[in-house]
């Protein structure tokens, strides 16, 4: 007889497709939280509101970076001693709805809590209804095995499954949720130095709350999910253009690119809007074995940031034919199993086709996006991030101000650029 968690990870993503067919019916979010609407203005008692599994990391991993985090000057909420009832208190929802952010830390057992799951539920049902920002960490797990319900998430759900018999629906909307929350971009924790990792953490966090002042409501939609497509490459007597271009209106477009050197890899992407003004960048460090391996990672945290951003409909370009020819022609593979968001990242134990296949899946979760192939000069500030990367440890994110590096080619970018 197959296991309940295999028999479980075979269903799922049935139901997951489910799901979003109900919320496409209706005028309904396919997570419910008692927030207001983003239109009614949000008073914010908490900077920071910490999910977490109390007996995996209270004393330990989360301890720590609440005690970080306060240090910093950071108002974070973390549960201590609430009490906990059949479901969800209210005064962990309050909480919740009162953060500017949440900070999920998915561990070994955190999917075996229904508290946890509850919780989470709520975070996301605030990430869409109040555009509350959201980052996962990874302490210790692998992000695939979230995203994809496999490992101990699988067999929890599985054994929520049974106990939640009559009340499916449930354990279907947790699932969705890990899914979802895992494909946000976060921190990866695995065998490094936690205080060096907490300290990282806690400046990203710093630096993104600071940067929301600046509103993210001009720059993004509400995030609706239907279907994705692949810009064919180019025929070999199309010349293409040395300049980049503004994506059209109401679609966000993310270049991206990667810099190779032996056995490491530099990553960057860059998001402007239709008005080619600055929306986000990111770029890191990664081990690799082949610069077609750094591309389609390149390609795969362009998708991250936009799940991240929350955009509907992304272009994304790049100079890689190889990528792009890739996405038309290999079929995505839900069981993919990459550790592409590690911080070591997947090196040796992804191939370049398990980051395509991980690329299509994730695509699927935006309306529309596009994956098309530009000219190298085109793409010359994601070059520009990529070689940032190599040369930099530790990731670096920019939410709303670009650095200091870019500004110069930003700026001559978006007075030369016409629309797509």
């Amino acid at each position: 007889m197959e296991p309940p968690h295999l028999n479980y990870e075979r269903l799922f993503r049935s139901h997951i497709q489910e799901a979003s067919n109900m919320a496409g019916r209706t005028n309904q979010a396919p997570y419910s939280s008692s927030s207001p609407s983003s239109s009614v203005p949000i008073s914010y008692k908490h900077d920071v509101f910490l999910n977490f599994r109390g007996e995996d990391t209270r004393s330990n991993f989360t301890g720590h970076l609440y005690t970080a985090l306060r240090n910093k000057g950071i108002k974070t909420f973390i549960d201590d001693g609430l009490k906990r009832g059949e479901e969800i208190s209210r005064a962990l929802s309050k909480a919740i709805n009162e953060s500017r952010m949440s900070v999920i830390v998915f561990s070994e057992s955190y999917a075996e809590s229904p508290w946890c799951l509850d919780e989470l539920v709520e975070i996301l049902g605030c990430r869409e209804s109040k555009r509350q920002m959201v980052r996962p960490v990874f302490y210790k797990v692998k992000p695939s095995d979230v995203r994809h319900l496999k490992g101990t998430f699988g067999k929890a759900l599985a054994q929520h499954e049974l106990y939640f018999e009559h009340d499916i629906m449930i354990v279907r909307r947790w699932g969705a949720a890990l899914s979802e929350a895992a494909n946000l971009s976060g921190w990866p924790f695995k065998d490094q130095n936690e205080s060096r990792f907490i300290k990282r953490i806690v400046k990203e966090i710093a630096d993104q709350l600071s940067n929301s002042k600046l509103s993210l409501d001009e720059i993004r939609d509400p995030l609706v999910v239907t279907a994705t497509e692949v810009i064919p490459r180019p025929p070999p007597n199309i010349v293409l253009k040395e300049t980049w271009s503004r994506p059209a209106e109401g679609y966000l477009k993310i270049n991206y690119d990667g810099a190779y050197t032996v056995r490491k890899g530099g990553l960057g992407v860059v998001a402007r809007d239709t008005k080619g003004r600055f929306v986000a960048a990111k770029c890191r460090l990664v081990n690799v074995e082949s610069e077609d391996d750094v591309v389609a990672m390149a390609a795969l945290e362009a998708l991250c940031l936009a799940k991240e951003l929350g955009w509907p409909r992304v272009c994304f370009e790049g100079d890689s034919v190889r990528v792009v020819n890739a996405l038309q022609t290999s079929t995505a593979s839900d069981d993919s199993d990459t550790s592409s968001f590690s911080s070591s990242s997947s090196s040796s134990s992804s191939s370049f086709g398990q980051i395509i296949s991980e690329i299509q899946y994730m695509s699927r979760s935006f309306q529309q996006s596009t994956f098309s192939v530009i000219h190298q000069k085109a793409n010359a500030i994601a070059e520009n991030l990529a070689t940032h990367g190599l040369s930099n440890p530790e990731d670096k994110h920019w939410l709303a101000k670009p650095p200091t590096f870019l500004e110069y080619s930003l700026r001559i970018e978006k007075s030369t650029s016409s629309y797509c």
